[in-house]
């Protein structure tokens, strides 16, 4: 296949840890290195997907979690995917310290193009990253992507990482073990916040727990996203797009005060749109017009229940009228919810 720009398929990595977060550092890391070329002109990654990735145990008692395929069978992934190299890598933590392996697979000729070693040192796993990147774009002889890590620093970063392991655990188990992939949503939505709270600044955190959150109009649990989000201004006050994306929720769950001050306070930070402001309005409207004795719809108690107890300052004002709205209607909202999601921050 002959193409202007070199194509390159990434094999998920490899792992040899203490335990199984080894693992998911892995393949995430891989993973973060094919969505940081993903806009470059210069050249495409392309990322290898394995049913499976084993794991055993070493003789030293090491958890050993997939494995770093030969040259010859990178190359054949390369082929099967229709690109020029294939990078394969290992994640190593023992007790000689951390570090990662790395390959870079000419698939034409099935031998090793490149090969390097990045040592982790204490606090900078964050820093990884970008250094395969740049290592990456030397041995391609392309311009490097943009190099700033994701987080500030390593906490944040794992707890990105983590939030990435659990939204891939979720839609694997979606299938066969729905209640296990809830289990693995919550986790994720619980990793984001985290690492937002430990970087309030990382907008990929950000933009990863939107993204969910917009989704749980689907899915049926804006409680919990809710939730999430009033973490996330709890650390970053000024994310207008955690006040927009709370208010949605809360409109759709019949929390019409809530969604009110919601709304007030991300167009305080960001004007809205039109199309916003008239749905401002309308819940001015319905919150003027309901019945002062109305019983609270069990959604909105649920709620309320949850977050009792959270310490929140914040007034809580009375629950607004009805319960949740039509699925049909949550379904239209979510692709909305979505795409304000990824618009880009303050």
């Amino acid at each position: 296949m002959t193409t202007s720009r070199p194509v390159v398929a990434v094999v998920p990595f490899g792992a040899k840890g203490r335990d199984a977060k080894a693992g998911g550092i892995g393949r995430q890391v891989a993973r973060r290195l094919v969505e940081r070329f993903a806009d470059d002109p210069n050249i495409e990654l392309r990322p290898v997907f394995l049913v499976a990735m084993p794991e055993t145990k070493s003789a030293a008692g090491y958890l050993v979690f997939g494995s770093t395929p030969d040259a010859d069978l990178a190359a054949r992934y390369g082929e099967s995917l229709g690109t020029t190299h294939a990078l394969t890598g290992l994640y190593r933590d023992d007790e000689k310290g951390r570090v990662f392996v790395v390959t870079l697979v000419d698939v034409k000729d099935r031998s090793a193009a490149a090969q390097r070693e990045f040592a982790v040192t204490a606090n900078e796993l964050h820093r990884a990253e970008p250094a395969l990147a740049a290592w990456l774009a030397q041995a391609l002889g392309v311009p490097a992507p943009g190099l700033e890590p994701e987080t500030s620093n390593e906490p944040s970063y794992q707890a990105l990482l983590a939030g990435f392991e659990d939204e891939t655990d979720a839609t694997l188990l979606r299938g066969g073990d729905p209640v296990a992939a809830d289990a693995a949503r919550s986790r994720a939505f619980d990793d984001y916040v985290t690492a937002i709270q430990l970087d309030p600044e990382s907008v990929r955190a950000e933009d990863r727990l939107l993204v969910l959150a917009a989704e749980s109009v689907e899915r049926g649990d804006e409680d919990r996203a809710a939730r999430a989000l009033e973490d996330v201004i709890e650390a970053k006050p000024r994310s207008w797009r955690a006040y927009y994306m709370r208010a949605e929720l809360l409109r759709g769950i019949g929390e019409t005060n809530l969604a009110i001050v919601a709304l007030e306070h991300a167009h305080s930070l960001r004007p809205l749109r039109d199309a916003d402001v008239l749905v401002l309005a309308e819940l001015y409207i319905a919150e003027q017009e309901r019945p002062v004795q109305r019983a609270r719809p069990p959604r909105a108690n649920t709620y309320r229940a949850r977050n009792a107890g959270r310490g929140s300052a914040r007034a809580r004002p009375d629950p607004g009228p009805g319960g949740r709205r039509p699925r049909s209607a949550r379904a239209g909202a979510s692709s909305e919810a979505r795409a304000s999601a990824t618009r880009s921050g303050d």
